[in-house]
């Protein structure tokens, strides 16, 4: 049943970011970056991948799409990821 929340929040909901922020600690995944952390990366890359994305420009235009929609606290995090591009 639809508890109001997207698929791919409940997915995310199965990360603990603490045990993210210990791997990115331990490997050292944030030095030097300027726009883009690496969570910020991996939640606009686990997006790409469970909807099938093929580019940079196809994962833009599909989160552009989702965003309208129906907000998420993860939407405004992976929008602002790609504005980048």
């Amino acid at each position: 049943m639809n508890e109001g929340r997207t698929v791919f929040a409940q997915l995310l909901d199965f990360l603990p970011k603490y045990e993210f922020d210990k791997c990115v600690a331990r490997y050292h995944g944030n030095l030097r970056v300027r726009k883009l952390p690496t969570y910020e990366q991996f939640l606009v890359l686990a997006f790409a991948q469970l909807t099938w994305r093929e580019s940079l420009r196809d994962i833009e235009t599909c989160l552009a799409s989702f965003c309208g929609q129906r907000p998420s606290k993860y939407d405004q995090t992976i929008m602002v990821s790609t504005k980048w591009f």
